[in-house]
């Protein structure tokens, strides 16, 4: 069975005046408000990959305790001092590997939504297909279009029949997909150079294939990248 799709998709020429940063991070909207849709003060929430918390501050407020984990101590630091510096208690952050820990050892109450931005794999899927049927998921993750210019996909990006499959395998109904795209239009390579310098992508492409993959896409004629790729789901427990 396929599902309808929401599409938000973008393509516009880039200013050097306005695009001074990298989007691809930026918390969508859209995931906000599906997420704002479950809050309650009597629900429980866990965040997986949370980083240095930047969603996690978000739901915080909303609802009654955030479980919040990440594989990375530095980052679990850093969004440790930042909840005490704005008075979150209700956080509850755990040092673990989202796709071997399960979820249910993490307190001794129950789970009522999964949170994640750009942290989402088959294998957490199936951790939280073992949580309470009911159990609601929001979360934000890569398309495979994501700096599709590079011609390098990330493993843990997914098409929209991708999505799908991993979410019927596990057994989570849909109650909302999209689709959201962001892609520039350059006038010239340099110009294509100077934005990746500028946004601090270059630095991070040059240890890995895209880097190269991109120059050799702006030698062969092209002059867009696309900034914003992913998936936003909300789906429930069956």
């Amino acid at each position: 069975m396929r599902y309808h799709w929401h599409q938000i998709i973008s393509v516009r020429d880039y200013h050097a005046e306005h695009d001074v940063t990298d989007p691809h991070e930026g918390l969508s909207p859209t995931l906000l408000e599906l997420i704002r849709q479950e809050a309650s003060s009597q629900r429980r929430v866990i965040e997986i990959g949370c980083g240095t918390g930047r969603l996690t501050r978000v739901v915080a407020p909303i609802f009654q305790d955030v479980i919040a984990i990440d594989w990375s101590e530095p980052a679990l630091a850093e969004a440790r001092l930042t909840a005490a510096r704005e008075g979150l208690a209700n956080i509850h952050f755990h040092l673990a590997d989202a796709e071997q820990v399960s979820y249910r050892t993490l307190g001794t109450d129950p789970i009522h939504v999964v949170v994640a931005h750009l942290c989402m794999s088959n294998a957490i899927l199936t951790q939280a297909a073992h949580l309470d049927p009911g159990t609601v998921l929001a979360f934000a993750a890569f398309h495979t279009d994501q700096w599709c210019e590079t011609a390098v996909i990330s493993r843990f990006a997914y098409t929209e029949a991708a999505m799908e499959e991993v979410l019927a395998d596990t057994g989570f109904h849909p109650c909302y997909l999209g689709l959201e795209k962001e892609v520039l239009r350059f006038p010239s390579p340099e110009v294509a150079v100077a934005y990746l310098e500028k946004t601090g992508l270059q630095s991070k492409w040059q240890s890995s294939n895209r880097w190269s993959g991109f120059l050799r896409f702006l030698r062969e004629g092209g002059h867009s990248l696309t900034v914003r790729a992913r998936v936003v789901i909300k789906a429930r427990l069956d």
